[in-house]
């Protein structure tokens, strides 16, 4: 776990926890894009997105592959087009993550993976995939 962050990170809202991602992405050189919610004339806070939109990741990431990562505090659970959305994503090669805020040294191992290793992971859920659709069938 990252010192400046601590055990204390598990007890961040995930707003906070969101923050601390994009710096830690920033830090490793990656380009983020995220779409801030916005307040309704009725007072509630939604993402404004057209089509499919709805749950679509908290964060996208570019650097020499793209990530597509979705924040959750610790207690928060996925919604059903969130999780069509990463099954979605995982299904078209790619790559996807879920993380909570005791995930922070995985985000940092995924952050910091080199592509080579990236596209060898990549290699194996695919296999995993064809594995999985061949056993329903």
């Amino acid at each position: 776990m990252n010192p400046s962050y601590g055990s204390s990170l598990v007890k961040v809202s995930e707003a906070q926890f969101q923050k601390a991602v994009i710096e830690l992405a920033h830090r490793f050189n990656w380009r983020v894009a995220h779409f801030k919610t916005a307040q309704t004339s009725k007072g509630a806070w939604v993402t404004p997105v057209a089509a499919d939109g709805a749950g679509f990741p908290d964060l996208c990431l570019v650097r020499e592959r793209i990530v597509f990562i979705e924040l959750k505090a610790e207690k928060g659970t996925m919604s059903d087009n969130q999780l069509a959305w990463g099954d979605a994503l995982r299904v078209a090669g790619v790559e996807y993550h879920c993380f909570k805020p005791r995930d922070w040294d995985e985000i940092e191992r995924v952050l910091l993976t080199p592509r080579r290793e990236h596209l060898r992971r990549i290699t194996e859920l695919g296999q995993e995939i064809e594995n999985q659709r061949g056993a329903a069938a």
